[in-house]
């Protein structure tokens, strides 16, 4: 038996359409039969295109649904060159930056032509050429505070240490940057950042302490966030995406709303 689908029944409407026509061209159907068969052709349509639709599974693109709210489709390509699209990076430097120039001057001792002695000529010109290199460097900074005995009442008293060491060990506003932007900016996993601070600099963080760092910026922005949240409702018109990404193994959502000037992520489980 012949299978039926949406794809043959539209064929033959179109082809019985198609025959009506030619039929009405030749004057062998009436007025009153033929707006009967336009009235059955349009029911015929009808019936059809729900049928399509019952049967196509609703996505994003066919649908006003959002992708949040939609199957994964795993037909999609995975993976893929970088399509340039996005904002264009930050490249501000940091503050902490420390630049060392070193000048060398390579001199003439002889002449490469004939091997006259040249250390006593002054010389006519010069050309640089400059080589660029990192050398990672770790500023340890140690505070001792003094503990004197009074010699009036025998009383200890110790020096205060500074505001930024409340404790006997904790590292400083440079590296707590850095390891808040590998987290935060580049979305490196805690293993990785962990293990990337310990390969530059020898110092082993936990990656409590990382995380930690990003709750303090998180409270700090906290405020910022309701200003900005403000701003946004106030707004005539704003642009609304979303993207999914896997965390622990799920699927979670990061909605983004702008208006050009601000833009606003809020994760979405």
């Amino acid at each position: 038996m012949a299978t039926v689908n949406g794809t043959s029944l539209r064929e033959e409407l179109d082809d019985a359409e198609a025959r009506i026509a030619e039929l009405r061209k030749d004057g062998k159907v009436t007025e009153e039969v033929d707006a009967v068969i336009r009235v059955l052709f349009t029911l015929l349509s009808v019936m059809i295109t729900v049928l399509l639709e019952r049967a196509t599974r609703k996505t994003s693109r066919n649908s006003g649904l959002p992708p949040s709210q939609t199957e994964s489709d795993e037909t999609a390509r995975r993976g893929g060159r970088d399509s340039g699209k996005g904002a264009k990076p930050n490249l501000q430097t940091g503050d902490n930056l420390r630049k060392t120039v070193v000048e060398e001057t390579v001199a003439v001792e002889a002449c490469d032509a004939c091997g006259a002695d040249l250390s006593g000529v002054g010389p006519v010109g010069s050309e640089r050429r400059v080589l660029h290199d990192i050398v990672f460097e770790v500023v340890e900074r140690r505070v001792d505070a003094e503990v004197k005995e009074c010699p009036d009442c025998r009383a200890r008293t110790k020096g205060r240490f500074p505001d930024d060491m409340p404790g006997p060990l904790q590292y400083g506003a440079g590296l707590q940057a850095f390891v808040v932007n590998l987290l935060v900016a580049h979305m490196l996993s805690l293993r990785r950042a962990v293990a990337l601070v310990q390969a530059i600099s020898g110092l082993r963080l936990s990656e409590a302490t990382c995380l930690g760092y990003v709750r303090r910026l998180d409270d700090a922005l906290m405020s910022w966030e309701e200003a900005a949240v403000a701003h946004l409702l106030e707004r005539p018109a704003l642009h609304a995406d979303e993207t999914g990404f896997r965390v622990d193994g799920r699927t979670e959502w990061l909605h983004v709303l702008t208006d050009g000037s601000l833009t606003l992520k809020v994760l979405h489980r």
